[in-house]
């Protein structure tokens, strides 16, 4: 596999599993609301392991059948994780979101 796919791959891994997780919980911490159903129901790492789970094997697959198709949708969930993690951010500084 190409460099820049394993790289997009594990940036969007750690934003999503570690970055992503310690603010959501900083912010819950905070007594800001998860309106998550996903992650109220399963909880938040059980939740982003089975999400993780799905998108690993369907970006290898996605990537064999068009590799230029991956890395853009890659390109769009690291982009959507950094969000989501300064939507955390702006919740434990005390912002609304």
């Amino acid at each position: 596999m190409k460099l820049k796919f394993v790289a997009l791959l594990l940036i969007f891994l750690i934003n999503f599993t570690v970055i992503d997780s310690i603010t959501t919980i900083t912010a819950l911490n905070n007594n800001c609301y998860e309106s998550n159903i996903v992650v109220k129901n399963l909880g938040l790492i059980r939740a982003k392991l089975l999400f993780a789970l799905v998108v690993i094997p369907t970006s290898i697959w996605l990537y064999k059948k068009d590799s230029k198709t991956a890395i853009e949708t890659l390109k769009l969930l690291t982009a959507f994780s950094f969000g989501i993690v300064l939507n955390n951010i702006l919740n434990i500084l005390g912002g609304v979101s």
